[in-house]
């Protein structure tokens, strides 16, 4: 799998992905997907692209991190692995950033500890970090 684009990788380790379920079903179920997008995204006579939205649904779904789609896992080190990785590591800072704004939070006043945790559960545990910055919140109502 040398100098594959994006979306040849995410098609790739989509289906690698799917071939660990019994069925399209139980690998649908998992990723909720309905069968039909299945077919059209990863399918022998695929004719849809696996976007954004879509692919961190797979990987939540079979449990890899935000990005897993978008790597190269077969053998040697891919040469755009180190871009995917700090294109992803770039947008999870921005849509940090953009969250804590929300919330009346300058990213640049918090410990750099919870930067990285916060930083390492959007990528890996989605749910996690939303209760994160959830307590974040909390925490500026009570001290206004």
């Amino acid at each position: 799998m040398e100098n594959l684009t994006t979306q040849q990788l995410r098609v790739i380790n989509a289906r690698h992905l799917a071939s660990a379920f019994g069925t399209k079903k139980e690998f649908c179920e998992a990723t909720h997907l309905q069968l039909s997008q299945y077919s059209h995204l990863l399918g022998e006579n695929a004719r849809a692209k696996v976007g954004d939205i879509v692919a961190r649904k797979i990987e939540e779904g079979c449990g890899k991190p935000a990005g897993w789609l978008d790597i190269n896992h077969e053998g040697g080190k891919d040469s755009n692995q180190e871009l995917i990785t700090i294109d992803l590591a770039v947008e999870t800072l921005i849509a940090m950033r953009k969250e804590l704004e929300k919330l009346g939070t300058d990213i640049s006043n918090l410990p750099i500890k919870t930067l990285r945790k916060m930083f390492l559960l959007n990528l890996t545990h989605n749910q996690q970090y939303k209760e994160m910055v959830l307590e974040i919140e909390a925490v500026k109502k009570v001290a206004s």
